[in-house]
């Protein structure tokens, strides 16, 4: 009978090896080196290095367990953004053996701008811009638009439309000046008189803000009508216009004057005066006057007696033809009353050269 060992190592094939006994006819020792079977099951977590255990049985048998511990591999992923510290996510691969995700979330490193808008943009409240980094990690840029802090000034003249002008001010943060213009309203009163030529005044508003007014002064304009009759003086009379700004018309009635015609016709007793038309244009009008012929003795124009009765009329005809004898009208002498009268036995004509005969006109 010979004791048999089993041996389980890291062998790589089964080996016997016998002990012969130390003394005759005592037992030999027979040792079989048997190869070790392991379950081997791997681990992986934050080891800073690959580690392996090996786990006996208390009693050797054919199987052993081997843990092998491995570190993790690990894609770490880097965010960026507005937070106050840095937070780290680890995110669990599906399965063994596959690289793990850690999401490391890092304050986005800035550079502050602020930005008193105010001759570009008119804001109401403040805003903010960010402008992306060139790279991960890079400095970005953060815009702090505020509104800015104004005085209004508004004047109100005779501008055409409102504007208005923004004076910048001396520093940021401090106050800025807008200057508003506003087109002044006005009130305007236009006044119809005999005014020289168009006028304009402007009176100031009591308040800034208020209405003004303005006042022009407008030449009226007439139509004048011309009434002539016997008027014993000259009188003017205006009608107002029917409404502002229409023609208003003026009546000047105008003392008329006149040509007197006398004439003198026979059988007629009394006297008669008549007036014509008074012309329109100013003219003279023409008042014709009759009278009975001259008295009662008109010369005797017979030729029946020795001595010739004798009248000198004042002629006004005139023949402006050579010879320049006068034109002679006999019917004129009915009715005209003479300078002269009397009784002569001679007649006779008195030349300018002395002569007593021929043209009285030529010398």
């Amino acid at each position: 009978m010979r004791p048999v060992y089993a041996c389980y190592g890291p062998f790589v094939a089964d080996e016997i090896t016998t002990i012969g006994p130390s003394v005759p006819g005592a037992l030999a020792t027979v040792i079989e080196q048997v190869p070790q079977s392991y379950t081997t099951v791997t681990t992986y977590g934050t080891f800073t290095a690959l580690q392996t255990t090996t786990f006996q049985d208390s009693v050797p048998g054919p199987l052993a367990t081997i843990i092998i511990q491995a570190p993790q591999l690990y894609t770490t992923v880097a965010s960026y953004g507005f937070i106050s510290e840095a937070t780290s996510t680890t995110l669990p691969p599906a399965s063994q053996d596959i690289v793990a995700t850690v999401v490391v979330q890092l304050p986005q490193p800035c550079t502050t701008l602020l930005h008193l808008v105010a001759w570009l943009t008119f804001i109401t409240t403040a805003a903010t811009i960010t402008l992306a980094p060139v790279s991960e990690g890079a400095v970005t840029t953060v815009i702090i638009q505020v509104p800015l802090s104004y005085t209004t000034i508004t004047t109100y003249r005779a501008f055409t439309t409102a504007a208005i002008t923004t004076l910048a001010p001396d520093s940021q943060d401090s106050v800025a000046t807008v200057v508003v213009r506003v087109p002044q309203s006005y009130t305007t009163l236009t006044t119809y008189g005999s005014f020289s030529d168009k006028a304009t005044a402007n009176l100031a508003p009591a308040s800034q803000g208020d209405s003004g007014t303005i006042v022009v002064q407008v030449p009226q304009p007439y139509t004048t009508v011309f009434n002539y009759g016997s008027y014993t003086t000259g009188a003017t009379t205006t009608m107002a216009s029917v409404s502002r700004g229409d023609p208003a018309t003026v009546i000047v009635q105008v003392t008329a004057s006149y040509a007197t015609v006398t004439s003198y016709s026979t059988g007629f007793s009394g006297s008669s005066t008549s007036t014509g038309p008074v012309p329109t244009d100013g003219s003279p009008g023409t008042v014709c006057v009759v009278l009975p012929a001259v008295g009662t003795r008109v010369a005797d124009q017979t030729c029946d007696s020795i001595s010739l009765e004798y009248a000198i009329y004042t002629y006004n005809y005139y023949n402006s033809d050579s010879p320049y004898y006068s034109s002679f009208n006999a019917e004129s002498f009915k009715i005209t009353l003479p300078t002269f009268t009397g009784i002569t036995d001679r007649i006779g004509i008195q030349e300018v050269g002395g002569g007593i005969c021929g043209n009285a006109y030529a010398p």
